[in-house]
């Protein structure tokens, strides 16, 4: 399976473009595109939107993978929003409470345990908490949910 169109606006809106290579730190990452994380290019590179399209792709694909590998038998909403999920905030180790309950279909529990990803260190960020909040109605199908074109 592949993230749809769908899956893709909702990770663009909540995310940011960067058209020139932004530095993160000092250790040399920077981002650039729709939050593309490297080391391997230098402040000031610039992207086209075509490029940044391109290289989305690619930064999903071992997220699609990992997802497939591991939840078979998802709609394609759940599907876009666990790889909406992953990307932001990282593969789900087999014994966290979220990946028990997907594996278990629980409904219920997935929604409490996906949500409680909002808080990080104590600390809940509004933005976290709307993007987590939009990533549970993806994943247990509010129809009428449609996103914004990523131009904000």
């Amino acid at each position: 399976m592949k993230t749809s169109v769908a899956g893709i606006e909702l990770i663009k809106w909540y995310s940011s473009f960067f058209d020139k290579a932004t530095a993160l730190d000092t250790e040399g990452w920077y981002v650039i595109g729709w939050e593309h994380h490297a080391n391997d290019i230098s402040e000031g590179t610039t992207i086209t939107p075509e490029e940044s399209e391109e290289l989305l792709e690619k930064d999903l694909l071992p997220i699609e993978n990992w997802v497939n590998d591991h939840f078979q038998n998802m709609k394609q909403n759940e599907f876009d929003a666990l790889v909406s999920l992953v990307l932001h905030h990282g593969y789900l180790v087999r014994e966290s409470e979220l990946y028990k309950a997907l594996k278990s279909r629980n409904m219920p529990e997935i929604v409490k345990r996906w949500n409680m990803l909002a808080i990080y260190e104590g600390h809940e960020s509004p933005e976290t908490v709307c993007r987590r909040l939009s990533e549970t109605c993806m994943f247990v199908g509010y129809i009428d949910l449609k996103w914004k074109p990523a131009s904000k």
